[in-house]
């Protein structure tokens, strides 16, 4: 259902059609997404997918749909922008009104198939359309079993939907994997599911008091969860490439396709990130073996004809360096994005684009130290700054973002990551403008805010969308915020948030200069050729010096010997071994020099050359980023937001 992406099929749908499958039963799988997208323009759909989950923005569309009880306030959501046009206030009114017509087409089409079953996968951003759906199933046939799952129905947040919206029979909260067939397979062959016996995750009306009495973990909801990944089956997308070519859309959309390799995330369950929602309940990392990786790599690339590969994993399972990756270099053939630990070496990087992981997302989220230290990320400003570097050496597309607001920051932070910024420019920028912190549920911010001095609300978006109590809003919320943010219009459209601190601010500047010298004809460069003797560096960046260097003797070697980060007491030991000059004056004089010349990076107690070994590679074209592409080109044009 609205809103999810477009440009590739839903991996929770493909998995749940093959558990489905093997029961013998038959599966519509429909993709309401894509044929929503057709009915408010391609342009104004993906503009709404992708503005920031917590503006709720895709929910507030369908939210009178599936709440005609509740009384809009379009006025009060409208004022918590800061820069809503009355053409996009339009527009989105417009949009609402499309979606309360879909809905009532799509249950139509649905029940005139006289199905026993109808279910909702929903996450981030698709609780709206699916209750509405639901809704309206129930209300013309109260016989269908309607089922809701996915991220949004993961613990409290499930339980207050089956409490809360009693049209909906069924919420799993979890990993539903090894019981979602055989719970169908029941229901089909008309095996009554008393509420004393459900599978575990299954929560209904009648049964959440008994849920909690026998959960797992006492007084929490229960969560379904799969530990041997050997379960997990390959997707399949057949519904959603009929649905592409059923309504013409294939001139348009270029899919990527989704796959899963790990659950969990193997940092977290070290060191939970305080800002990270991710995994719910669980973070205990499970990777599939090497050799199902790539059986079902092949497969899904042999059926569908694509090679484009988006790995929903949270994080890329480190023993794959020596197993799957390995064996994607032999074969050369996939186009893979995968998100990453942030201080990734050049080995590292260098490995990822040989297997043909050419996009990856690091989560670098800052530049300071101090910053990464307060928010357990377990990396420092220069290893991220390193990466950045190797990335684009080899020709490997970053996805990251700064983030600012954390609990007991300190705004001088940021005037001097402001002052980072100009020299490297010529590395890849940030994805998104600076992005505010935000406490999502499950997070160490959430779980635990006085320990931060946080006193925690939803977000101010939950109200103009659920007709909830205020105890209702926050079982059912996954974004939440500091209660001082109350009545205040904190949302922009085009970065997120409003920024009001002098410190975030001025680095806000310094991004924008850079994301904008990135999107203009001529890319800051900054690259080295070593002729031996001497290193010649070619500089382009606005805070060039010369745009010619010539760099020879101990400063060369020192340059050399910078191309990862290195402290001061390594940078000598490592001199003292190639029996080359090593005392303070020497070497605090070539330091000096480079420094100077912006051509070294003096960070976290270390040093980083900035310059690229060569010139800068070409990047991936943005058309073949493997969670597919949009060509507007082909599509029907709609008024934009932002």
């Amino acid at each position: 259902m609205p809103y999810s992406s477009i440009t590739r099929p839903s991996l929770a749908l493909g998995l749940i059609e093959n558990y489905i499958n093997k029961y013998g039963h038959q599966v519509e799988t429909i993709y309401g997404n894509v044929e929503f997208s057709t009915k408010i323009g391609l342009e104004l759909y993906d503009q709404i997918d992708n503005s920031f989950f917590e503006h709720l923005i895709g929910e507030w569309t369908f939210s009178r749909g599936a709440f005609p009880e509740k009384k809009p306030d379009d006025d009060g959501f409208f004022g918590l922008f800061t820069d809503l046009t009355d053409t996009i206030k339009q527009q989105l009114l417009s949009t609402r009104n499309k979606a309360e017509q879909y809905i009532a087409e799509l249950a139509d089409r649905i029940l005139a198939n006289s199905p026993k079953v109808v279910a909702c996968t929903s996450t981030f951003q698709q609780n709206c359309a699916s209750l509405a759906l639901l809704r309206m199933i129930k209300e013309k046939n109260s016989n269908v079993v309607t089922m809701m799952g996915g991220a949004n129905c993961e613990s409290i947040m499930g339980q207050t939907i089956s409490e809360s919206f009693p049209w909906v029979d069924y919420v799993f909260s979890g990993e539903c994997d090894d019981v979602i067939g055989k719970f169908i397979d029941k229901l089909m062959r008309n095996e009554f599911i008393g509420t004393h016996n459900l599978p575990y995750g299954f929560i209904c009306q009648q049964n959440n008091d008994l849920l909690l009495s026998q959960s797992k973990v006492s007084t929490k909801p229960p969560r379904g969860y799969i530990e041997d990944m050997a379960q997990v089956a390959t997707p399949i997308y057949d519904s959603y490439f009929s649905t592409l070519n059923n309504l013409g859309l294939t001139a348009s959309i270029h899919p990527g396709l989704l796959a899963e390799t790990s659950r969990g995330c193997w940092w977290g369950a070290k060191k939970h990130c305080t800002f990270c929602g991710l995994n719910g309940v669980s973070m205990t990392h499970r990777s599939k073996s090497s050799s199902a990786v790539l059986a079902e790599f092949e497969e899904l690339h042999q059926k569908y004809n694509i090679n484009k590969l988006e790995i929903v994993d949270n994080i890329l399972p480190m023993e794959y360096m020596k197993t799957v990756l390995p064996a994607l270099s032999k074969e050369q053939k996939y186009n893979i994005f995968y998100e990453t630990k942030s201080n990734l070496k050049k080995e590292h990087v260098a490995q990822l684009a040989d297997a043909g992981v050419k996009w990856i997302q690091p989560g670098f989220e800052s530049l300071h130290d101090d910053f990464l230290k307060l928010v357990a990320k377990g990396a420092t400003g220069i290893q991220n700054v390193s990466a950045l570097k190797w990335s684009l050496n080899f020709g490997v597309r970053v996805s990251w973002n700064l983030l600012c607001g954390a609990p007991n920051e300190k705004d001088h932070w940021y005037d001097e990551m402001a002052e980072i910024l100009p020299l490297i420019m010529h590395l890849q920028p940030p994805y998104h403008e600076l992005i505010k912190i935000r406490y999502p549920r499950f997070s160490p911010y959430f779980k635990a805010p006085e320990k931060y001095g946080l006193t925690l609300e939803p977000l101010q978006s939950y109200q103009y969308i659920y007709p909830l109590t205020e105890n209702e809003l926050a079982n059912i919320a996954y974004f939440f915020d500091e209660k001082s943010t109350k009545d205040k219009a904190i949302f922009s459209l085009t970065v997120g948030n409003v920024h009001n601190i002098a410190g975030h601010k001025l680095l806000q500047e310094q991004v924008t200069l850079w994301s904008q010298q990135w999107s203009g004809s001529s890319v800051p460069l900054l690259y080295m050729s070593d002729q031996g003797e001497n290193i010649v560096v070619i500089d382009t960046r606005k805070v060039a010096t010369n745009v010619t260097h010539q760099l020879s003797g101990l400063t060369a070697c020192i340059y050399r010997l910078c191309e990862e980060p290195v402290s001061k007491s390594r940078l000598i030991s490592k001199l003292a071994a190639l029996a080359l000059p090593n005392d303070d004056i020497n070497v605090n004089k070539a330091l000096a020099i480079l420094i100077k010349n912006k051509l070294l990076l003096s960070l976290s107690h270390c040093y980083l050359a900035l310059a690229l070994k060569g010139q800068t590679p070409k990047l991936p074209d943005v058309k073949d980023y493997p969670s597919g592409y949009l060509n507007l080109d082909k599509a029907v044009k709609a008024v934009v937001i932002g």
